[in-house]
């Protein structure tokens, strides 16, 4: 038999145009069932690929599918000790508790001594060059005296029996109110990306409204969450302290004017220091947060 070559010529078309199908239909399939595993996967392994400024300032890293983690994502914890070290948080290592110094010691302490590991003390590097004290919250204090490893045992144990004074150097803040924004480049780029401009911005704003002298700005070491870069928390009159995720630019304004009418920003908020995860979420459901 002979068969024409436009015959044959049409035949292997329709051929090719059905392995292209398949092909495509294979690769739609396969996209479809593996998209809800590397969403619901922990977002720990997918982030460590994501290091660009761009990738970083928000497409993927603020997706519905992760906004629900922001509420309830606080550790319970009473204190907040913020500790002044050389450098900056650009250039820190990943682990500052592993630079030696007070840091390192408060660390160790923590974890290792049975009187302080249970009492939801949370320590956090702030830069030498903005403050030469250590701060506290919720008690809104200053230590001076700078701090040293000898002065750790004495330091918590003054911050669990509320007796510092009797050791130490302390004075009420002069600001109302307190933002730290991690800056820690080295324990994730995205933070590294989003903090700076946050900061620059707060500043921005506060100078503009004429209220830096209420309003004391740092830039901190990592802690906790940062896959919800950029991280802010903001401390006020009273030592609540309110932590924000997925800060960008653009929200400065809002948090300002929330911080300033005493008011929770709830879109953003990630919980609270002093309140556990079933009250966050209890809390931002009476503030009409509807997820």
């Amino acid at each position: 038999a002979v068969v024409s070559t436009q015959s044959t010529g049409s035949s292997l078309r329709h051929q090719t145009l059905r392995k292209h199908a398949s092909s495509v239909n294979k690769m739609f399939r396969t996209t479809i069932t593996t998209m809800p595993l590397l969403l619901n996967r922990s977002i720990g392994s997918v982030q460590r690929v994501i290091s660009s400024p761009f990738l970083t300032k928000r497409w993927l890293l603020t997706g519905a599918f992760k906004k629900d983690q922001l509420l309830g994502s606080v550790d319970h914890y009473k204190y907040h000790l913020f500790v002044p070290i050389e450098g900056n948080p650009l250039v820190w290592p990943p682990k500052v508790e592993k630079m030696g110094g007070i840091v390192e010691k408060l660390d160790q302490e923590l974890k290792h001594n049975e009187k302080f590991n249970n009492e939801g003390i949370r320590v956090t590097a702030i830069e030498e060059t903005r403050s030469n004290k250590a701060l506290l919250f919720p008690q809104r204090l200053s230590i001076s005296g700078g701090l040293k490893e000898q002065d750790v045992t004495p330091l918590l144990e003054g911050i669990v029996s509320n007796s510092l004074a009797k050791t130490f150097t302390v004075e009420p803040l002069k600001e109302e109110f307190h933002v730290f924004i991690c800056c820690h480049n080295n324990r994730d780029k995205k933070c590294g990306n989003c903090g700076p401009p946050l900061v620059q911005k707060f500043e921005e704003e506060l100078t503009k409204r004429g209220l830096s002298s209420r309003v004391a700005v740092y830039r901190t070491s990592h802690y906790g969450g940062h896959r919800f870069a950029g991280n802010v928390i903001i401390f006020n009159q009273e030592g609540v302290g309110d932590w924000y995720g997925y800060v960008k630019e653009e929200d400065i304004p809002i948090l300002i004017e929330s911080m300033l009418e005493g008011k929770t920003y709830i879109n953003l908020w990630r919980g609270r220091m002093g309140l556990s995860k079933e009250q966050q979420i209890g809390f931002a459901s009476l503030q009409g947060y509807s997820g």
